[in-house]
């Protein structure tokens, strides 16, 4: 019975450009959570790199400086003292700032953005890596950035203590800015 007719509209029914609409809503929500797990990767990668390059680090001295409001806790700040204790280079530095430029702006936004955006392709077009001729701004594009900077991060790494790898992985992690 139709609703027209006094009855009840039929609950399975929809409106086909509000499924694609709601469709492309998820596809665009998937870029954020995409980017901002691609960017916590680059982050953890990071804090490896920098605990590799600390002998005397220990349980304790690890959590006041990588949690909370320690000083390390940010990916900005671990970007900073990687390229200030002279780990990475200024120009991968410059590079990681641009990643998480890109994850800012899609971590603190009420809007739902995706890698068609204006805003997101301006911060994309800025990216240096890859260095393959291919800049198409998508979302593969930033992918294979991100794999770039973090295979520059695991080549400067040294052995870290094994507590440290334990802690990383059952570590749920937050982004910090």
């Amino acid at each position: 019975m139709s609703a027209e007719k006094g009855g009840k509209a039929n609950p399975i029914a929809f409106n086909f450009e509000e499924l694609i609409q709601r469709l492309e809503d998820v596809q665009r929500k998937t870029h954020a959570g995409f980017v901002l797990a691609a960017t916590q990767i680059l982050a953890n990668e990071l804090e490896i790199l920098l605990v590799s390059h600390m002998p005397g680090i220990n349980q304790a001295m690890y959590k006041r400086l990588f949690f909370g409001f320690g000083p390390m806790a940010s990916l900005s700040s671990k970007i900073y003292f990687a390229e200030a204790f002279g780990i990475i280079s200024e120009p991968l530095a410059v590079e990681l700032h641009k990643l998480r430029e890109i994850r800012n702006l899609f971590a603190h936004t009420i809007k739902t953005l995706d890698f068609k955006n204006a805003k997101v392709r301006t911060l994309t077009a800025k990216l240096e890596f890859p260095d393959d001729g291919k800049k198409d701004l998508s979302e593969r594009y930033f992918v294979a950035a991100t794999a770039d900077a973090i295979r520059a991060l695991t080549k400067l790494e040294k052995p870290i203590p094994e507590w440290v790898e334990k802690f990383l992985k059952n570590r749920s992690g937050t982004l910090g800015d």
